[in-house]
């Protein structure tokens, strides 16, 4: 056991908001984090206000084993759980649902995560079954909110299902009719559940991060950022608004913050309990990279081993992606020459070392050698060059796309680089265990022969699978393309085939 530190804190509130209070502080206690909440709000809805005191017991100290940084997110391994949803629909209007997870050899582990479960799915129907209030600052004083329930969505989802982690998203969202010549009230709310597997436990964000990393000040930071950003978007012509507004004094998230992963994000809710935020009655998310540069997120070492916890067999590993490398000021070049009217969009992203700036200067200009070939054969009127980078895991994923046209005349190619974390351009045999007939592998996947000589094939690596192109001519309409293929990684097997994991 890890020993547990003290957060207290008071908290005064109006009526409006007794639910979100109590709901935080049974959360933390590992009780029922709805169901409490709820029925107080209900007992309570006719006093007009109610000051209350709260102490808060937080955990401190991250789950499971210490974890140091760095400690990178490249791949994960996605579970073969079952889920089955329950769902009640009628008509178009109204819906509600959430689902029960099937398939962990510990039965006591997956009743406990059932239960949870189905106890936030039961918290919310109040919401919609008897007219509860959502707690927004000002919803109640709509006329409108009063009005007759037009439709309503009741969905409990499950996020992420990898490395031993589950998370769990509840969205609510009811629409109450409004009176002759008003607009209707709306409103949605959103809930999470975050799950080690391995016990059944509930995760907070100091669980997601490395011991040596204070994970709610790199958010915080990360947060008034954005909203920098995106206040400086919002002064431009062509921006129509920043969805990310301060109203008060950011103090930063508590340790109860809600929050759940999805495929390769951790994405914080903004909503009722985040009062700093301008978000009206409608939660906004916020969102991290689980591949970050800084190499603190910790759920992969700290939950996932070698045991197995599942009933089938089997689990999908794919690769996590990064967007950071595309952050580039993408200085677009558009010029004459030769009478072919260029659209470059070559720029070097952000910070793109000497290697990835060498292999983009050759790209571009070998690309624009091909363009100015086939302009001595047929006359071109336009060529577009563009080049995009993309962090696979480890790996450097380089497409480019060239565009040309002319009368008579049309192409639109594909090709790849793939480098490796030193910056080495890699061949098609640097991603297969020595020794693997990869061309077997992927030819009787795709019922073809492909020339693995033929110098247009280009490659490149993706989450799951593998892409190839290949370069083509329709002689009938003179025009050229790439054909273009996937082979997911389970072909080659993972661990027999593949070595890039």
């Amino acid at each position: 056991m890890f020993p547990c530190n003290k957060f207290s804190t008071k908290l005064f509130v109006l009526g409006a908001l007794l639910l979100s209070i109590l709901s935080l502080s049974a959360c933390i206690k590992n009780k029922n984090p709805h169901n409490e909440g709820a029925a107080k709000l209900n007992e309570t809805k006719a006093h007009v206000e109610q000051t209350v005191e709260v102490e808060l017991e937080v955990r401190q100290v991250p789950l499971g084993p210490i974890i140091h940084a760095p400690c990178q997110v490249y791949h994960v391994t996605d579970h073969p759980l079952e889920f089955h949803y329950i769902e009640d629909k009628k008509l178009d209007q109204f819906h509600k649902s959430y689902f029960q997870i099937f398939g962990l050899k510990d039965q006591s582990v997956e009743d406990k995560i059932n239960a949870a479960i189905y106890d936030m799915y039961r918290s919310y129907l109040p919401y919609i079954e008897e007219g509860l209030m959502p707690p927004f600052r000002g919803y109640a004083t709509n006329p409108s909110a009063h009005g007759q329930l037009q439709s309503y969505y009741l969905e409990v989802s499950h996020q992420y299902n990898s490395n031993h982690v589950l998370s769990v998203l509840l969205r609510l969202s009811a629409e109450y009719k409004g009176e002759l010549g008003t607009d209707p009230a709306y409103y949605s709310l959103y809930d999470t559940l975050n799950f080690d597997l391995n016990t059944g436990e509930e995760l907070l964000l100091v669980d997601v991060f490395t011991n040596d990393t204070d994970g709610l000040a790199i958010l915080n930071d990360a947060v008034l950022e954005e909203v920098k950003r995106q206040q400086l978007l919002a002064d431009a012509e062509d921006f129509y608004g920043s969805s990310l507004q301060l109203i008060a004094p950011f103090k930063g998230f508590l340790p109860t913050q809600k929050f759940y992963l999805a495929y390769d994000r951790l994405l914080l809710i903004l909503d009722h309990e985040t009062p700093d935020f301008n978000i009206g009655f409608n939660p906004h998310t916020f969102s991290i990279p689980l591949g970050s540069p800084l190499g603190n997120i910790a759920i992969n070492e700290r939950f996932y081993h070698d045991e197995d916890l599942f009933v089938q067999d089997g689990g999908v590993m794919r690769f996590i992606t990064s967007y950071d490398a595309n952050q580039a000021d993408y200085q677009t070049k558009n010029y004459i020459e030769d009478g072919i009217q260029f659209y470059i969009e070559y720029t070097y992203p952000k910070d793109a070392t000497d290697e990835v700036k060498s292999l983009m200067d050759a790209a571009y200009e070998d690309h624009k050698t091909m363009v100015f070939n086939h302009h001595k054969d047929q006359p071109l009127e336009q060529a577009n060059l563009h080049s995009y980078l993309l962090k696979v895991g480890p790996y450097t994923n380089v497409s480019y796309y060239v565009y040309f046209y002319g009368p008579g005349i049309d192409g639109s190619l594909s090709f790849y680089d793939v480098l490796d974390p030193s910056g080495r351009i890699m061949t098609l045999s640097d991603i297969f265990v020595d020794g693997f007939d990869y061309e077997s592998a992927i030819n009787k996947h795709l019922g073809i022969t492909l020339d693995f000589d033929d110098p247009t094939l280009s490659f490149g690596i993706s989450e799951t699978y593998l892409q190839i192109t290949v370069l083509a001519h329709h002689q009938q309409n003179n025009s050229y393309y790439s054909d273009y293929y996937e082979v997911p990684y389970e072909v080659f097997g993972f661990e027999d085939g593949l070595k890039i994991y």
